[in-house]
């Protein structure tokens, strides 16, 4: 603190008049309860610091939804391209059957209503290509909104024909890791998850600034000043009194007392106060204690019953998340399980489809 007073006085018996006086002073006060530790006074810059890292991990889990977004599509796209090309060789074969029928009908060896079965057959097969021929360009449009900034907005965009260079590959064999292993992967991978924990991290820092405001109030202070004080020698006169050695004549020739002569240490202008407090010629020194006891002090405690409640829900939340991945992970293994034995069935009843149309086909053959 830097202060500065200037007083002007209409006595003669100060010896300097205009005065100033200043001082220049430090004062230091240490927490010793509440507010003490550097650790509790960084305790924003902390927060502010793990909501950075939160706000890369939110960023992290939007790449990762969008591209897993964009991925499941394209693979839905590939599947609906499969659909439409095993629904094509279904018409063809429905054609081929219905040709078929018709000539065997034309020489009278197959009832006529086997043209209209055929046919029937053949109206289906059209109706099911139809409908996935619907679905791919569907599945089309949504992926190339997802994949281009403007979608189906830009004509270029909604022209443009997508071609499909990877297929479904279906392994031999599933490479699966032991379930603790991937559960263990997860929490370790998941950005959700720890976005929780530093949100953990944050309410266990909120609760002890809050701790400590239960606290009293205990500063130990501590202050150094140094003062000055300087202005002219004082001019004023006043009335002459039973000392009359001590009066001189006043410009009315009647006898005044003058102002007693300044000690030339203080005589001067503010180059003199400057001086003094550079020089720390009249330095004064304090140290001591504050103390604040605050009664009941309500409000710490709701503010640290609101932080300790707070704290925990962030536990609780982060455990759900812990359980619920833990169960994202077996529900994934049990499905490609599940998965892996559907198409094993369906290869199995191709294969068996197969030879039973071997089969219709030679008895047609030897029919005719």
């Amino acid at each position: 603190a830097y202060n500065n007073n200037v007083q002007s006085q209409n006595s003669f018996r100060s010896t300097i008049n205009p005065f100033t006086n200043s001082s220049l002073d430090l004062n230091v006060s240490q927490p010793l309860l509440q507010g003490f530790g550097l650790a509790l006074n960084r305790r924003t810059i902390r927060i502010a610091k793990n909501n950075l890292k939160a706000a890369d991990y939110v960023f992290r889990q939007q790449l990762i939804n969008t591209v897993a977004n964009v991925v499941q599509l394209y693979w839905n796209l590939v599947a609906a391209n499969s659909t439409v090309e095993v629904r094509k060789q279904a018409v063809s074969v429905a054609q081929k059957l219905y040709d078929d029928n018709k000539k065997q009908v034309e020489i009278g060896t197959l009832a006529p209503i086997e043209i209209v079965r055929a046919e029937a057959q053949l109206a289906t097969g059209q109706q099911a290509l139809v409908a996935a021929q619907s679905v791919k360009l569907q599945l089309e449009t949504v992926l190339k909104s997802a994949i281009s900034r403007n979608g189906i907005a830009s004509p270029s965009i909604s022209e443009a024909k997508l071609m499909l260079t990877d297929r479904i590959q279906i392994p031999a064999v599933e490479a699966i890791e032991p379930v603790q292993d991937l559960i263990s992967k997860a929490l370790d991978s998941r950005p959700d998850l720890a976005q929780s924990r530093i949100q953990i991290d944050n309410a266990q820092i909120a609760l002890q600034g809050s701790r400590t405001a239960l606290l009293p109030t205990l500063s130990l202070v501590g202050d150094v000043r140094n003062n000055a004080l300087a202005g002219p020698q004082n001019e004023l006169t006043g009335p002459c009194g039973t000392n009359t050695s001590l009066c001189i004549p006043g410009p009315t020739g009647n006898l005044v007392q003058p102002a007693s002569i300044a000690d030339p240490f203080f005589v001067g202008g503010y180059g003199t106060v400057l001086s003094q407090l550079l020089g720390r010629n009249f330095p004064t020194y304090s140290v001591g204690f504050n103390l604040n006891v605050p009664i009941k002090n309500r409000t710490a405690q709701a503010n640290y019953a609101t932080a300790s409640v707070q704290l925990r829900q962030n536990q609780l939340q982060v455990q759900r998340q812990i359980n619920q991945i833990r169960v994202d992970v077996q529900n994934a293994v049990t499905a490609v399980q599940q998965a892996r034995t559907q198409y094993q069935a369906a290869v199995k009843t191709r294969i068996l489809q197969e030879q039973t149309l071997d089969a219709d086909q030679k008895k047609l053959a030897d029919r005719k």
